[in-house]
């Protein structure tokens, strides 16, 4: 069963367009270089009238719970939030597993 791994942060008040930007590179960057990371989105809501005040999210695509366990211990993963943490606050995760077939219908 594939697994959705959402994260939903802040960035800091100090943070200007030009470097969240910079920042969203940075994340690809890091997540291009994970295996287990199937697909990967990053960046701006939408509609920042529904965000609840997070300014950034992230949606990573795994295989299934092994893939998902083995991303959190991955070396690149772990510095892709020490390169986060000095710019952002806030951040929330929720995994969603998703039945085999599904996303190839949507």
């Amino acid at each position: 069963m594939a697994i959705q791994h959402v994260v939903l942060s802040k960035f800091k008040a100090d943070v200007d367009e030009a470097g969240q930007a910079k920042i969203f590179n940075i994340a690809r960057g890091y997540l291009a270089t994970i295996p287990q990371a199937k697909n990967a989105a990053v960046g701006p809501p939408i509609n920042s009238r529904l965000s609840r005040g997070y300014t950034y999210g992230m949606v990573v695509t795994f295989d299934d719970s092994t893939a998902l366990g083995a991303y959190l211990q991955h070396p690149q993963h772990l510095a892709l939030i020490q390169a986060l943490n000095p710019y952002t606050e806030g951040m929330m995760v929720y995994q969603i597993e998703v039945p085999d077939g599904v996303m190839s219908k949507l």
